[in-house]
C-alpha cells in the first residue's frame, strides 16, 4: 500500500514538471523576459518553443521574426514573418516589422512597399506612416489610405482644428496662458455649449514622428483640457511631455485616414507662425481635400510694435504673415484693432485681405470649472496675505513692467504707503531693465513678487483677492488680462493703446504712458479713497457686459460657414509664364551684414537662376506654395525634398496661348553628388507621358514638356491648366543612398531652387535662359 503511494506521488510529480516544461503561457513568459533583457538568441529559441504548441498565435510569430532581426538573423527573421503570413495574418504590424527589415538589410524598395502595405487595411499604422513619409512617398501613402476610407455624404461639414502649438506649447509649460489659453477656451465652449456637433469637429496636430499632420483622440483630448484648469499636482490626466513636444500626444490615425475630410474646413486658433513652412503644410490640404483655411489673427505686434520683439521672431512672423495671407479663406481677429492692422497691412503690401469677422475675447476662464466662491489667495500660491496689486502677464518689454516700477519708487518717494505688487506671469524678453530695477531695489524692498506657472483656479483666487490691477502695455492684440480683471468685478488700471479702449470701455481707469507722474496720481487716488474703489467695482459687477467664450465660440464657426460660402483663396497657386518662381526662403538672412555686403546678399536674394530679371516677394511667395509635402522646408539656396520623389502643383492661365501651343517646364535642381550620374523621372499629368533625364551634375537645369490634359477651367473668361509636375529620380542603389544619408541624415537625393514655364514658341526667351545658364541643360 506504501509503495503504490510512493509511486502514485512520483507519477504525479512527473506529470507536473512535464506539464510546467510544455506550459505555453510560462515558456512565453520566459521568451518576453529574455526580449525585454535584449537577450535576443535566448528570447528566439522560446518563441520557437513557444510556437511548437501554438503555431496558430501570428503575434508571436512577429516578435520572432523582431528578436532575430534584432540578432542579426536577417533570413530567419524573414522566414518567421512569412509564416505570419502564410496563415493569412495581414495585421499592419507585421508589414512595418517587414518593412524594418527590408530597411535594415539595404532594400528600400521592399522596405516603402511593405510599409506602404501597412496602410493598406482598417486599422492603420502610424509607425508605418512616418517611415514611408521619412522616405518621400508621403502623397502615396495619402493615395492609399484615401482609397480605404469610406466616405459618408457629409461633403464641407467637417471642422478641423490644428491644435499643434497648444500641444507643443504643454510639452514645454505647466499650464496654458495667453494665445493657448484662448484656443483651449472657445474650443471648449464648442462642447460644452453644443455649438457643433462632436461628429462634424476633428483636432489634429502636426506629428514630427509620422511627418505629417495626425488626428488627435477627442475625448482623451478635451478630458485633458478640462484637466489643465487644475494646478499641476491636482492633475488626473497622464500623458508623456515628451509625446506632446513631438506632437505625438493621444495621437491616433493619419490625417487622410479621417472620415468625411473632404470639403472640411481647416481652422487655426492659435500661434502656428512658429511651426516651419506652415502655409506650404495647409496649402497642401487645401488642394488635397478641397477644403478652406480660417485663421485667428490675434495681434499684429511683430510688424507694428517690432521694437518691442526679438528681431528674429519678428522677421519669422512676417514671412509667415506674407505667406498665409494668399490662402486664407476667413480671417478671425480678436479686436477691431488687430481687424484695422490685418486691412492695414494687406494694403501696404499690395494684398487683397481675406474677408473677415471680429470675435473678440471671453472676459473670464472661470465658466468652465464650477463657482466655489471667492476664496483668498492661500499661502501655496503668494508668499504672504498682506494687500496687493495685480499685473498679469509675461514679463516683457511691451507689457511695460519698467512703467509700473517707476510709478511704485515715486509713490513711495511720496510717502505713500504702497501695496505689494504680484507680477505673475513667465519672464520674456525685452525685460533686462524691470529686472535689473528689481535686483538692485531687492524686488522693491520686498514690495513685488514674481508668480509662475500658475493654474487659472490660481489665478481666479489671485484676481479675487487684489485691490486692483494695472494693465500699461504699449500694444496689444485685444487684452485678456483686463477682461479677466473685470469679469472677477476688480478695477483695472491701463494704459489707452492699441486695442485696450475696446476691453474696458468706461469701466477702466486710463493712465497716460507719457507721464508717470500723473499716472502715480491715479493709483494715490485710489489707495486714499477705499469707498470710491468698492463702488466702482460695485457698478463694474452690475453693468459689466462680460463675453462669454460661447459666443466667441459661435462667431469662429460663423467665420466657418463664411469661408464655406466663398470660393477657395489660393489653394491652387496661379502662375504664369515667362515668370521665375523660387523656393528658397522668402527673406535673406542679413544679420552681420553692412553696407556694400548687404547690398549684395539682398540683391542676390532677388536675382533670377533661370530668367534674366528681378525676382519679387509675390513671385517667392507662389514658389513656396506650390510645394506639396514631400519637400523640407526651404533653406537660403532653394528647397531639398524629403526622398527620392516630390511634386510641384499649381495652375496656368492659358488664356494667352493657341490650343496646339507648347509648354515647357523649366527647373533649376540640385543633386547629391553621390548619387550622380541620376535618372530622373518627370510626369507634368499623365503617367505614360512621362519624360527621363540623364543627370551627371550637381546643379543642372532640367527641362520638361507639360501634358494639357488637366484642364480645370475652360469658358469665356480663358481656360485653366492644372498641373501636378512630380520628380523621381529611379534605379538608385543602396550603397549611393547610403553614402547620400553620411552625409545629411534627412534622406535627401535632390532639390529644387527655382522654376519657370516658358511657351515654346517664345524662342527669344529660351535663347536667353540658355544663356543665362551656359547650355548646362538636361533635355
Amino acid at each position: 500500500m506504501g509503495d503504490d503511494v510512493v509511486r502514485g506521488y512520483r507519477e504525479e510529480g512527473k506529470r507536473m514538471r512535464l506539464a510546467s516544461i510544455f506550459n505555453p503561457e510560462r515558456i512565453l513568459a520566459k521568451a518576453d523576459q529574455f526580449r525585454d533583457q535584449k537577450s535576443w538568441l535566448k528570447a528566439a529559441k522560446n518563441y520557437r518553443s513557444y510556437l511548437r504548441l501554438r503555431a496558430d498565435n501570428n503575434p508571436i510569430w512577429v516578435q520572432l521574426g523582431n528578436v532575430l532581426k534584432e540578432a542579426g538573423e536577417f533570413s530567419k527573421s524573414e522566414a518567421a514573418y512569412k509564416a505570419a503570413q502564410d496563415n493569412g495574418y495581414t495585421d499592419p504590424d507585421l508589414f512595418l516589422q517587414m518593412g524594418h527589415l527590408a530597411k535594415v538589410r539595404g532594400d528600400l524598395s521592399k522596405a516603402k512597399e511593405n510599409y506602404l502595405s501597412a496602410l493598406t487595411g482598417e486599422v492603420i499604422s502610424l509607425d508605418a506612416y512616418g517611415e514611408v513619409s521619412a522616405m518621400g512617398y508621403m502623397s502615396d501613402a495619402d493615395e492609399i489610405i484615401s482609397k480605404n476610407i469610406k466616405q459618408i455624404n457629409a461633403f464641407g461639414k467637417k471642422v478641423v482644428f490644428d491644435v499643434s502649438d497648444l500641444i507643443y506649447y504643454i510639452g514645454h509649460h505647466d499650464n496654458l496662458s495667453g494665445i493657448q489659453r484662448v484656443q483651449s477656451c472657445i474650443i471648449q465652449a464648442i462642447f460644452k455649449y453644443n455649438i457643433e456637433e462632436i461628429d462634424n469637429i476633428e483636432f489634429i496636430c502636426y506629428n514630427n514622428i509620422a511627418n505629417n499632420f495626425t488626428v488627435v483622440d477627442k475625448s482623451r483630448f478635451l478630458e485633458w483640457l478640462e484637466d489643465l484648469s487644475h494646478p499641476p499636482a491636482g492633475r488626473s490626466v497622464k500623458f508623456k511631455v515628451e509625446d506632446a513636444r513631438l506632437g505625438n500626444l493621444f495621437a491616433t490615425i493619419p490625417l487622410a485616414a479621417a472620415p468625411n475630410i473632404h470639403g472640411a474646413t481647416f481652422v487655426l486658433l492659435g500661434a502656428a507662425w512658429v511651426i516651419p513652412d506652415y502655409p506650404a503644410r495647409i496649402a497642401t490640404l487645401k488642394r488635397k481635400f478641397s477644403a478652406r483655411f480660417v485663421m485667428v489673427f490675434h495681434d499684429f505686434i511683430p510688424i507694428y510694435a517690432r521694437e518691442t520683439c526679438d528681431q528674429g521672431t519678428a522677421e519669422v512672423f512676417k514671412e509667415f504673415v506674407d505667406q498665409i495671407l494668399q490662402i486664407t479663406d476667413v480671417a478671425l481677429c480678436v479686436s477691431q484693432s488687430t481687424q484695422r492692422d490685418l486691412n492695414r497691412y494687406c494694403k501696404d503690401n499690395g494684398v487683397l485681405p481675406p474677408p473677415s469677422l471680429v470675435t473678440r475675447l471671453g472676459s473670464g476662464f472661470h465658466e468652465f470649472f464650477e463657482e466655489t466662491g471667492s476664496i483668498e489667495p492661500d499661502v501655496a500660491i503668494s508668499k504672504n496675505s498682506t494687500p496687493y496689486v495685480l499685473f498679469v502677464s509675461t514679463i516683457e518689454g511691451r507689457k511695460n513692467h519698467q512703467y509700473i516700477l517707476d510709478v511704485w519708487i515715486e509713490l513711495e518717494a511720496r510717502g505713500i504707503a504702497v501695496p505689494r505688487i504680484l507680477l505673475v506671469g513667465r519672464l520674456g524678453w525685452r525685460a533686462e531693465g524691470a529686472i535689473q530695477t528689481l535686483i538692485e531695489t531687492d524686488f522693491l524692498n520686498g514690495k513685488v513678487e514674481i508668480l509662475e506657472d500658475i493654474s487659472d483656479r490660481e489665478l481666479k483666487r489671485l484676481y479675487e483677492g487684489a485691490l486692483f490691477t494695472v494693465y500699461p502695455s504699449l500694444y496689444e492684440g485685444w487684452g485678456l488680462p483686463v477682461s479677466e480683471s473685470l469679469a472677477n468685478g476688480k478695477v483695472c488700471v491701463l494704459s489707452d493703446r492699441s486695442s485696450l479702449p475696446e476691453v474696458a470701455g468706461d469701466f477702466g481707469i486710463y493712465i497716460p504712458l507719457d507721464d508717470k507722474t500723473a499716472a502715480a496720481d491715479v493709483i494715490a487716488n485710489l489707495l486714499s479713497a477705499p469707498q470710491e474703489l468698492k463702488d466702482r467695482e460695485l457698478k463694474i459687477r452690475s453693468d459689466f457686459n462680460a463675453i462669454t467664450w460661447e459666443t466667441v465660440a459661435k462667431t469662429a464657426l460663423d467665420g466657418c460657414e463664411l469661408a464655406r460660402a466663398k470660393p477657395a483663396r489660393g489653394g491652387i497657386v496661379l502662375i504664369q509664364t515667362g515668370v521665375e518662381y523660387p523656393v528658397r526662403q522668402l527673406r535673406m538672412q542679413t544679420h552681420g551684414l553692412m553696407g556694400g555686403a548687404m547690398l549684395d546678399a539682398l540683391t542676390q536674394s532677388h536675382s533670377g537662376l533661370i530668367l534674366p530679371a528681378t525676382i519679387k516677394t509675390r513671385q517667392k511667395i507662389s514658389g513656396l506654395l506650390c510645394r506639396n509635402a514631400d519637400w523640407h522646408s526651404p533653406e537660403d539656396w532653394g528647397c531639398w525634398a524629403k526622398g527620392s520623389k516630390a511634386k510641384l502643383e499649381f495652375a496656368l492661365d492659358l488664356t494667352d496661348c493657341d490650343e496646339d501651343e507648347e509648354l515647357l517646364l523649366f527647373a533649376m535642381m540640385r543633386f547629391m553628388s553621390p548619387l550622380l550620374p541620376v535618372t530622373l523621372r518627370i510626369d507634368t499629368g499623365h503617367p505614360s507621358q512621362a519624360e527621363y533625364r540623364k543627370v551627371s551634375e550637381t546643379d543642372t537645369m532640367v527641362i520638361s514638356r507639360i501634358s494639357k490634359g488637366s484642364i480645370i477651367r475652360s469658358d469665356g473668361e480663358g481656360s485653366l491648366l492644372n498641373v501636378n509636375a512630380g520628380f523621381e529620380l529611379i534605379d538608385l542603389s543602396a550603397d549611393r543612398e547610403g553614402e547620400c544619408d553620411r552625409i545629411d541624415g534627412r534622406k535627401i537625393r535632390f532639390g529644387l531652387r527655382s522654376f519657370c514655364v516658358v511657351k515654346s514658341s517664345d524662342t527669344a526667351l529660351r535663347l536667353r535662359i540658355a544663356e543665362l545658364r551656359g547650355f548646362n541643360l538636361a533635355v
